[in-house]
């Protein structure tokens, strides 16, 4: 009888010892950050979705009036890519006198 209740012992881990007595390891920073995460993903799609259903617009309008947007900025965004380059190029002479 002492044998078979130590090999039972014996066979436990921590998990199924935690478990008997009605409680749990803690969770590490990732299993507390997955469910949170996950969630904020669903909350994503659903809302794309239900946005998606009571847009005034069609999805081909939508997409031609962002395109019409994106390319209104097009030249301020080379403007600034073309200027940030030269700052890299010459460093010196963008710099403030003192």
């Amino acid at each position: 009888m002492w044998k078979d209740l130590r090999k039972s012992f014996q066979d436990l881990d921590r998990e199924r010892m935690l478990e008997m007595i009605g409680l749990e390891r803690r969770r590490n920073a990732a299993q507390r950050v997955l469910p949170i995460v996950a969630l904020f993903g669903v909350g994503i799609v659903v809302g794309v979705g239900v946005g998606m259903m009571v847009a005034p617009r069609t999805g081909r309008e939508l997409r031609q009036e962002l395109k019409g947007r994106f390319q209104q900025q097009l030249p301020k965004a080379a403007e600034m890519i073309q200027a940030a380059a030269e700052k890299l190029e010459n460093p010196r002479s963008s710099a403030p006198h003192a």
